[in-house]
């Protein structure tokens, strides 16, 4: 029946996704992802907008002629003018159109990689509390040893009653802290699942090590690189508007009288005057600064959290080497203690102090690994991982 109950929990294990494929499954059906590609997709349109001429215009006219000497006579017109732009505009315009859509795309990759990362905090924050749990429950284990090998000493008048109380008190206070435990790691699974969009259970392996981007750059920051392409668009809006008069007016005009037909052919081009795009462009002035700055301050700013997070690193795996070592040590002195206490060398205080300390150990190393990943997949966020 043992092997049988293994055999059923390894099996279950093997088919619980990991994070890999849960992330996969979720970017695949999540709907907040779909709906950034509709501003992308958005943005095309705008760029077409931009560049999309004016329609012509067509003018249709009859005149009707009474002199006060002579026959009545008729008179029709017709006239076509279109808006043509100049030289350079339209390739300004065509590029302006480009830069939009990239940033457009930089917007989606970046609200991507933000999406990545609130997921993945999502699930360390569960896979810390699974770990909690399950911890509670090697806890609740230990205990139960305790208070039974305390009854057995009781039976022998080994020990007092109160020692055997003690003992029974600590394991139902056991009982309750997993229960509680088990509530933290379930709600901590089903925000999981909130944030994911996903309506069912899915059987998920807690067991998961965030890997380091070895490509940490400044040059892979994708809030950089929209910073960028904002200053890009500003310049080419300041290119654009450089061109005081960008649109003239071809006409062509015929002409049909009773004894003679007219055709006419013209030019009509703007007098920038009034409006020289004079605010435009130092509006596009002030936004390519700006960006411009944000650009060194926010740069100066992710440099040095990159470092920050590079030095948390080297400690945290550091610790963790230091605490499963004292894991270890703890775990076989609370086995001597343990043997000790059957045969009445060790008291319960002394026993329930060295268990104390050995899930402590254990908690601060659950504790140092939910850091570790957290900071790992803060470093991924700022190299663009998962992208």
């Amino acid at each position: 029946m043992k092997k049988l109950l293994m055999l059923l929990f390894y099996s279950s294990f093997l088919f619980a996704q990991n994070f890999d494929e849960f992330l996969q499954q979720t970017l695949n059906n999540g709907v907040y992802l779909k709906s950034l590609q509709l501003d992308v997709d958005k943005s095309i349109i705008k760029g077409d907008i931009l560049q999309r001429y004016e329609n012509p215009t067509l003018e249709l006219e009859y005149s009707k002629f009474s002199p006060d000497v002579g026959v009545k006579q008729n008179a029709k017109r017709v006239s076509i003018s279109q808006s043509i732009r100049l030289w350079g505009v339209r390739e300004d315009r065509e590029d302006l159109a480009k830069i939009l859509i990239q940033n457009e795309k930089l917007n989606l990759s970046l609200q991507k990689a933000n999406y990545i990362y609130q997921l993945s905090s999502k699930f360390i924050s569960y896979s810390k509390a699974k770990e909690l749990f399950l911890l509670s429950k090697k806890e609740l284990k230990i205990s139960k040893k305790i208070y039974q090998i305390s009854n057995e000493r009781y039976k022998l008048g080994n020990i007092s009653y109160d020692k055997l109380l003690e003992a029974k008190i600590d394991y139902e206070s056991k009982k309750v802290s997993v229960k509680l435990q088990e509530l933290n790691f379930k709600e901590r699974y089903f925000e999981l699942l909130g944030l994911a969009s996903i309506r069912k259970k899915v059987k998920l392996n807690h067991n998961y090590n965030f890997k380091l981007n070895p490509n940490i750059s400044l040059n892979n920051n994708f809030d950089l690189k929209l910073i960028e392409g904002v200053k890009k668009s500003a310049l080419k809006e300041l290119q654009l508007n450089s061109h005081k008069i960008q649109n003239i007016e071809l006409k062509a005009e015929l002409e049909k009288e009773s004894e003679q037909d007219i055709t006419r052919v013209g030019l009509a081009f703007p007098l920038a005057i009034f409006n020289s795009k004079k605010e435009e462009r130092e509006l596009a002035k002030i936004k390519a600064i700006k960006a411009k700055l944000t650009y060194s301050l926010y740069s100066k700013k992710i440099e040095f959290q990159i470092q920050k997070l590079k030095t948390k690193l080297k400690f945290l795996k550091q610790a963790i080497k230091e605490v499963k070592k004292s894991i270890r040590k703890e775990k076989k002195l609370f086995q001597i203690f343990e043997d000790g206490y059957k045969i009445a060398k060790i008291n319960l205080i002394e026993l329930q102090k060295i268990e104390q300390r050995y899930i402590k150990t254990q908690k601060t190393l659950i504790e140092l690994k939910s850091k570790l990943n957290q900071s790992i997949i803060t470093l991924n966020l700022i190299a663009g991982e998962h992208l």
